[in-house]
C-alpha cells in the first residue's frame, strides 16, 4: 500500500499511542522474533515462532523484527492507552518513543518532507483546500512563508494594576482577579464630583476650572503614580519635578523591556532603534500640575522623543493617537520597523535593529475628562462584556512596552530563525477605517471584517486556522454585537466550524478599559496566554447580549481554557473611537519551561527482567557468599536458597494454616542488606530493590497468596468460584459475595518455588506452585508458633506454648503477676505483623472470655484489642486453639484467672 497523509496519519497516532502489540502466528512456516530494547545497556533476544503461537509485547519500549518466509501469515493487535496525558489535555507522546522507534522516526521523516512540499506549493498557489485539515494546521502552525516572515517580541515590561512585571499581571487575570475598584482619596476625594443622577455630565464644563460631574464613580489605578527614578536616567531633579506622569512610566517600563531583551546603556547609545508610543494629550495640560524646569514636560510628541533622547536610540520617533486603538497602531508601525520584508527598505538601511513599542495612560486631572465619554462608560462600575446588561466601559491606567525584533535573519541566501529568547511572534496585522458610516463612532462589521481577513492573509492562514480571538470587547451591546456576529460569520460560518469552535477573550472585564493603552494589553495578555497555553477567562457574563448573532461556533469563556495544540495564532482587536480598526495575530508555541508538553516519562526502566540482561549491577547488590529468604513461615529466620544455574536461586516454601506467606531476601543473610518490592504484599514478578537496611523495608514483602478472594461483585469473566469447582456447576451471578481464585490459589501444605533471577542490572522474584497437598504429619507441622503482643509485655512477643496433642491445635500462655486493672492483646503468627489475630471490636475488660469470632490473620485490626480486668497479684491464662477441617478455619479465644 502507497503511504499518504491519511494512512500516515493513522499509522503515526497508532504507534505513538500503542502500548501494547499482541501478535497471533499463524504460519505455516516458522520464525524468528528479535527484540530490542530502547535502553542501549540491554541486550537483544531472539524468540523462535510457530504456528498458533501468540505474543505480547510492549512496544512503545521494545524494537521488534520478524524473520520468516513471503508465505507466512501473522495477525496483529494494538492496546493503545489513554492519551491525554499532558496538563493541558493534548494528545502528548513520548519523546524517548520518537527517537527510538525506528518505524516512528521514518514516518516522521516522511511527514516532515511532506509538509514541506505541501508549504511549498501552498506558497506558488495560494491556501491549499485539498489536503487533509489536520496537515494543513500543522503545516502552518510549523512552516511559515518567506513573504509573511515574523516578527519577534524579546522583551515586555508593565507598570500595571497590581503588579509590575507583565507575567504576574496574566496570572492574577487568568485566576480572574477584578481590579476595578471605587476611587480612592489617595487620588481625589471623588464626593465633589459624584452625583447619582445619570444625566449629570450634561452640567459639566469642559474648561479649566469649570463645573464637573459624573455619575460614575469606578476607576483602575497603577501604584506609585508619583515614583520616579530620575538620577537612572541623568535627568536633573527640576526637570524631573515638572515631567507629566505618563512621560515617567513609559520610559521607565521603555528601559525594564530593554533590559529584558538583553540590552545595556551602553549598546543602546547611538543605536538604530526606533520608539513608537500609542498616548494621547496628557490630562496635566488641563490643570495646573507641572511646577519644574522643562520645555517638553506635557507634550504628546515628547512621550517618544524623551525615551529616544534618554537612552540614545537614533531610530524613528513618534507618539500615535487613535484613542483605544494607539498602541496597537504603534505595535503595528513597529512591525514595519524592523521587519526585513521590504528589499528597498533594507537594502537602503531603513530597517530598524529593534523597536520600543509601548501605550500609556495615567489619570492626572482626577474626572476632569469624563464628561466628554460618559455616553460611553459604565454607570455599574464594570465592562459588562457580551452581557444582556452591558452599558459601557471603565476608565483605567497602565502604562507598558514591549521590544520588537526580526524573528529571523539572512545566512547564505536562506532565511534562519535568530538565537534570541523570544516571547511571542507577531505574524500578521492589518488597520483599516470605517470610511463613510452611519456616525464617526458607530462600528462597522465589513470594516472591521476586512482588517481581520487581510491580518489573516499576512499570516497565511485560513478562518480555521485561527485558534482565538481577544476582543475589543468594550461593553456596549451595540459594539459588542457588531464584533462577535462580525466575527462568528467571517471565521466560523463554515460546516467544519462546530468541530473547531472559536475562543473569545475580554480582558477589559478584569483590567477596564486602558485608553490609550488598550491595544498593547490585549495584545500582551494574548502573548502569555499562548507562553502558558491557557486563554483566560472573562468576567461578569452572566446572560448573553440578545443581539449577537452567529456565536454557534464560538467560545465565550468565562474560565482558562487550554488552546487545541501547543502551536497557536491568537489575534488582538482594537478599535478607536474616530473609527480605526486594528487586528494583529500573534502565533508561537507554549513555553516548555512552564507547561510540561511530553508524557511524564518514568526514569525506571520498563521492565522488571529482562532475559538478555544488560548494563551492570553494582557490587553492593550482590551477595559475596548467598542469597537467604526469610519469611513468615519459620520466624523470620535466614535460610540460603539454592544456586541452580548462573543467576538463578530457588527456595521452595510449603503454604501454612494461613494459606499465605510473606518473605524477603537478604544478601549474605545479613538484616541490613535487604532485596525487596516496591509495595507491601507484593505479587510475582514485581521488580527488585534494594538492598536497604531492615527498617527501611519494613512492611515491603512479597506475599504468595492462595487464600481466595471474596467480593461483594460479579466474579471476573474465566475465574472459578470455590462453589464452581466442587461442584461443575456456575455460580448465581446474582449473588451479593462470590469467591473467586487468583493464579496463586492452594491449600493448606502446597508447595511454591520461589526463584530470583539475575540478568545484568535486571533482577526479579517469580514463583510457581510445585505440590498440592500434604500428609497429616506435614499439616501438623505446619500449625506455625504463637505469640501474645499486648500492653502487660509492652506490645512485645511472647511464646504460646503448643499442647501435646498438636492435632487439637491449642496454644496456651501464662500471664502474670498484673499490676494493672486492665490489659490489652493480640495474638501473632511466627513473629509476622502481618498475620495477627484480634475481636470484631474492642472488647470490654472481663475476668473471663470465651468466643468463636476471631478475626484474622491479616493487619487491618489495629486498635482491636482483647481486653482482660485484672487486680494486682492476679495470672490470667489464655488459650487459643486453631483448627482446620473440611475447609473450614475455626478459631477461638478465652482466658481466665489462675493460681499462681
Amino acid at each position: 500500500m502507497e503511504l499518504n497523509m491519511e494512512t500516515c496519519g493513522f499509522w503515526m497516532s497508532l504507534f505513538f499511542t500503542a502500548k501494547l502489540m499482541i501478535i497471533y502466528f499463524l504460519g505455516p512456516g516458522d520464525g524468528k522474533l528479535e527484540l530490542e530494547p530502547f535502553d542501549e545497556e540491554s541486550e537483544p533476544i531472539t524468540i523462535p515462532t510457530r504456528p498458533d503461537l501468540a505474543i505480547i509485547l510492549r512496544c512503545d519500549t521494545v524494537n521488534h523484527r520478524l524473520v520468516s518466509t513471503g508465505n507466512d501469515y501473522t495477525l496483529c493487535l494494538w492496546v493503545s492507552a489513554p492519551n491525554a496525558a499532558g496538563p493541558r489535555g493534548w494528545n502528548s507522546f513520548s519523546e524517548t518513543a520518537l527517537e527510538k522507534n525506528e518505524v516512528l522516526k521514518e514516518l516522521s521523516a516522511w511527514a516532515e518532507k511532506r509538509l514541506e512540499a505541501l508549504m511549498q506549493k501552498e506558497a506558488e498557489t495560494g491556501l491549499l483546500e485539498d489536503a487533509p485539515r489536520s496537515w494543513l494546521r500543522w503545516m502552518r502552525a510549523t512552516y511559515f512563508k518567506h513573504s509573511n516572515l515574523p516578527v519577534a517580541i524579546t522583551g515586555a515590561a508593565t507598570h500595571g494594576p497590581g503588579s509590575n512585571t507583565c507575567e504576574m499581571l496574566w496570572k492574577s487575570v487568568v485566576n480572574g482577579v477584578d481590579y476595578v475598584q471605587e476611587v480612592p482619596f489617595l487620588r481625589w476625594n471623588h464626593g465633589e464630583y459624584y452625583d447619582p443622577d445619570p444625566d449629570c455630565w450634561m452640567q459639566s464644563h469642559v474648561c479649566t476650572g469649570g463645573i464637573t460631574k459624573t455619575c460614575v464613580r469606578h476607576h483602575q489605578f497603577i501604584d506609585g503614580v508619583d515614583l520616579f527614578d530620575n538620577k537612572l536616567f541623568q535627568i536633573s531633579q527640576s526637570e524631573a519635578t515638572g515631567m507629566e506622569p505618563m512621560q515617567r512610566h513609559i520610559l521607565e517600563t521603555s528601559y525594564e523591556a530593554l533590559c529584558m531583551a538583553g540590552y545595556t546603556k551602553k549598546t543602546l547609545m547611538n543605536s538604530y532603534i526606533a520608539v513608537f508610543s500609542g498616548s494621547t494629550h496628557p490630562e496635566a495640560a488641563y490643570i495646573n500640575y507641572c511646577t519644574g524646569a522643562g520645555a517638553g514636560n506635557i507634550s504628546q510628541a515628547i512621550t517618544s522623543n524623551r525615551t529616544s533622547f534618554v537612552l540614545g536610540c537614533m531610530g524613528p520617533s513618534t507618539s500615535i493617537d487613535c484613542e483605544m486603538a494607539s498602541s496597537a497602531m504603534a505595535l503595528m508601525v513597529g512591525c514595519s520597523a524592523v521587519a526585513p520584508n521590504n528589499d528597498w527598505r533594507t537594502k537602503s538601511g531603513g530597517d530598524s535593529q529593534a523597536s520600543i513599542t509601548g501605550g500609556v495612560y495615567i489619570c492626572v486631572a482626577g474626572p476632569f475628562m469624563w464628561p466628554r465619554f460618559h455616553m460611553y462608560m459604565s454607570i455599574t462600575g464594570r465592562s459588562l462584556t457580551w452581557d444582556a446588561k452591558g452599558n459601557g466601559y471603565v476608565r483605567g491606567e497602565c502604562s507598558m512596552s514591549v521590544i520588537q525584533k526580526p524573528y529571523t535573519e539572512k545566512l547564505d541566501g536562506e532565511w534562519v530563525v535568530t538565537g534570541e529568547s523570544v516571547l511571542g511572534t507577531i505574524v500578521g496585522y492589518r488597520m483599516t477605517s470605517n470610511g463613510r458610516a452611519a456616525s464617526m463612532t458607530a462600528p462597522n462589521a465589513p470594516a472591521y471584517q476586512e482588517a481581520v481577513d487581510e491580518a489573516m492573509k499576512a499570516a497565511g492562514i485560513c478562518p480555521l486556522d485561527m485558534d482565538a480571538v481577544e476582543c475589543h470587547g468594550v461593553g456596549s451591546q451595540l459594539e459588542d454585537s457588531v464584533e462577535v456576529s462580525a466575527l462568528g460569520r467571517l471565521l466560523r460560518s463554515s460546516a467544519e466550524s462546530l468541530d473547531e469552535p472559536l475562543n473569545l477573550g475580554a480582558v477589559k472585564t478584569n483590567l477596564s478599559a486602558e485608553c490609550e493603552a488598550s491595544g498593547i494589553v490585549a495584545f500582551v495578555q494574548v502573548m502569555y496566554n499562548i507562553k502558558f497555553s491557557a486563554n483566560s477567562g472573562s468576567l461578569h457574563l452572566k446572560q448573553i447580549n440578545p443581539h449577537m448573532e452567529g456565536w454557534e461556533s464560538l467560545q465565550l469563556s468565562t474560565e482558562s481554557l487550554p488552546y487545541r495544540d501547543e502551536w497557536a495564532f491568537h489575534g488582538a482587536s482594537s478599535r478607536g473611537w474616530g473609527g480605526v480598526n486594528t487586528h494583529i495575530i500573534q502565533w508561537y508555541r507554549v513555553d516548555e519551561n512552564y507547561v510540561r508538553l511530553g508524557k511524564l516519562e518514568s526514569t525506571r526502566d520498563p521492565f522488571a527482567f529482562w532475559p538478555g540482561g544488560g548494563g551492570v549491577l553494582k557490587a553492593e547488590a550482590k551477595a559475596m557468599d548467598a542469597y537467604h529468604i526469610v519469611g513468615s513461615w519459620n520466624n523470620w529466620k535466614p535460610e540460603e536458597m539454592e544456586a541452580t544455574d548462573v543467576g538463578i536461586f530457588t527456595y521452595t516454601v510449603t503454604l501454612g494454616m494461613n494459606r499465605f506467606e510473606t518473605f524477603q531476601i537478604w544478601l549474605d543473610g545479613d538484616s541490613n542488606r535487604v532485596l525487596h518490592p516496591g509495595r507491601p504484599r507484593a505479587p510475582s514478578a514485581l521488580r527488585v530493590q534494594g538492598p536497604v537496611q531492615l527498617d527501611e523495608a519494613s512492611g515491603l514483602n512479597w506475599m504468595i497468596d492462595g487464600r481466595v478472594i471474596r467480593e461483594s461483585q460479579a466474579a471476573p469473566q474465566g475465574a472459578l468460584t470455590d462453589a464452581e469447582s466442587s461442584t461443575g456447576t456456575t455460580a448465581d451471578a446474582a449473588a451479593d459475595v462470590v469467591e473467586y481464585s487468583t493464579r496463586d490459589r492452594g491449600r493448606v501444605g502446597d508447595q511454591y518455588e520461589v526463584k530470583l533471577s539475575i540478568a545484568g542490572k535486571y533482577r526479579a522474584v517469580v514463583w510457581r506452585k510445585v505440590k498440592t497437598g500434604a500428609d497429616d504429619a506435614e499439616l501438623r507441622a505446619l500449625q506455625g508458633t504463637y505469640y501474645v503482643t499486648g500492653s502487660f509485655n509492652e506490645w512485645g512477643l511472647s511464646e504460646m506454648t503448643l499442647s501435646e496433642d498438636v492435632q487439637l491445635g491449642l496454644h496456651t500462655i501464662k500471664i502474670g503477676p498484673l499490676k494493672q486493672k486492665r490489659y490489652e492483646f493480640q495474638l501473632v503468627r511466627n513473629k509476622a505483623w502481618d498475620q495477627r489475630f484480634y475481636p470484631t471490636f474492642s472488647t470490654i475488660a472481663a475476668e473471663s472470655w470465651s468466643e468463636f469470632e476471631v478475626d484474622g490473620p491479616g493487619d487491618e485490626g489495629h486498635g482491636n484489642n482483647w481486653c482482660i480486668k485484672s487486680r494486682e497479684g492476679d495470672f490470667f491464662l489464655i488459650e487459643f486453639q486453631r483448627s482446620i477441617g473440611n475447609g473450614v478455619d475455626v478459631k477461638k479465644i478465652s482466658w481466665r484467672r489462675v493460681d499462681e
